[in-house]
């Protein structure tokens, strides 16, 4: 293979209920670099034809893509299992995924990666999945996997353990508390601004220091949160640390496009770029 070949990585697509975003990534030697991304807003557009109006109009040479499952559907534990073949650790962690669920009827889609010294248990149920994947197919596309969206974004903004992620939607605000092992995660079932999120984020952080998941050392923001005027500056007054937009990890390079673009548009398609690097090491 020549050093410096670029080869294509999955689609990453995310779908909210406010709109899309689509991100091309090409590996590199050292890391990702960003080939193209669009992201679009709704606006009372059927959701499923204006994806597939976007998947035709850019005439992808690959449909292969990875999707995110929401992160308030899915359930993300730490398991400590003793040396065991994949098959029985499935097992096991599936019965573990059941016990932990809220509703015990509900068929889960479970998976398991590796820590270190643990594994990291993700769970869902298995219709909101399946419901993501077949969104993606509709819209001309192959499923290569389903992420979730905590760890997508984590995984594009590079955040290290102590790095709160607070994404902001039209329908709702996410709290994304990265750690060693699993993440804490807080979600408010509406649109807030920066000044209305002071409170409940100080109180969340609050909780999860006091359950053992570490304080938090920033706060960075994306979304509708991240393209507020002002927004940064009257949070990190309130909450006394440091907040900042979410940017881009370093090890995907954007040489094909303007910096400042990037820059202001990456919290708007964080979660896509992360989708697209699921396949890839962490740029942490």
């Amino acid at each position: 293979m020549p050093i410096f070949a670029r080869l294509p990585l999955p689609l990453g697509v995310h779908v909210d209920a406010g709109g899309f975003a689509i991100c091309e990534l090409h590996a590199v030697a050292r890391g990702a670099q960003l080939r193209r991304v669009i992201f679009e807003r709704f606006d009372g557009r059927d959701p499923a034809q204006a994806l597939a109006a976007a998947v035709r109009a850019n005439g992808w040479r690959s449909r292969k893509c990875v999707v995110a499952v929401a992160t308030e559907c899915a359930s993300l534990h730490v398991l400590h299992l003793p040396g065991m073949p994949a098959r029985e650790r499935r097992a096991a962690a599936y019965l573990e995924a059941e016990r932990l669920a809220p509703a015990r009827e509900v068929p889960l889609s479970i998976d398991v990666e590796p820590l270190a010294g643990a594994w990291l248990l993700a769970a869902a149920p298995r219709a909101e999945v399946l419901g993501a994947a077949e969104r993606a197919r509709a819209a001309g596309l192959r499923v290569r996997a389903v992420d979730v969206e905590t760890l997508a974004l984590a995984r594009a903004a590079g955040a290290l353990p102590g790095d709160a992620i607070v994404c902001g939607g039209s329908a709702r605000s996410i709290l994304h508390l990265v750690t060693e092992s699993a993440p804490f995660v807080r979600a408010w079932s509406r649109r807030v601004s920066c000044t209305e999120l002071a409170a409940p984020l100080a109180e969340a952080l609050e909780f999860a220091a006091s359950r053992g998941f570490g304080a938090a050392r920033r706060v960075l923001l994306a979304g509708t949160l991240a393209a507020e005027d002002g927004g940064s500056a009257r949070l990190q007054d309130a909450l006394g640390r440091v907040v900042a937009p979410a940017e881009l990890c370093a090890q995907v390079a954007v040489l094909e496009h303007p910096l400042d673009y990037v820059r202001a548009s990456a919290p708007h398609w964080l979660t896509a770029c992360g989708l697209a690097l699921w396949s890839l090491a962490s740029c942490a």
